[in-house]
């Protein structure tokens, strides 16, 4: 299994750990005895991780258009570097 089929099946989990845990308080009788705090721990941890999942996925959203922003200050600021010299060239 490559790392994106991991990827991929982590955020699955992940998505359906809040469900998982919601159903398994209505119907205790599908855990064996004794693993209740483990599986709910195991749950909440998968809940913590699509939250994290989502925070990575909007973090990545706001940098790119900061970043595509910057690029486009940094190539307006060069080109009127480059208009600015030509100018002065001109009248000197």
């Amino acid at each position: 299994m490559d790392i994106k089929q991991l990827e991929a099946e982590a955020r699955f989990v992940a998505r359906n750990a809040k469900h998982n845990m919601k159903l398994i308080l209505r119907n205790p009788e599908m855990i064996v005895d004794g693993k209740m705090n483990q599986v709910m721990a195991d749950l909440k941890g998968m809940d913590k991780l699509h939250t994290t999942f989502e925070a990575q996925k909007e973090n990545a959203r706001r940098l790119g258009r900061t970043s595509l922003r910057t690029r486009l200050k940094y190539l307006f600021v060069s080109i009127v570097r480059v208009e600015l010299r030509k100018g002065k060239r001109e009248t000197a």
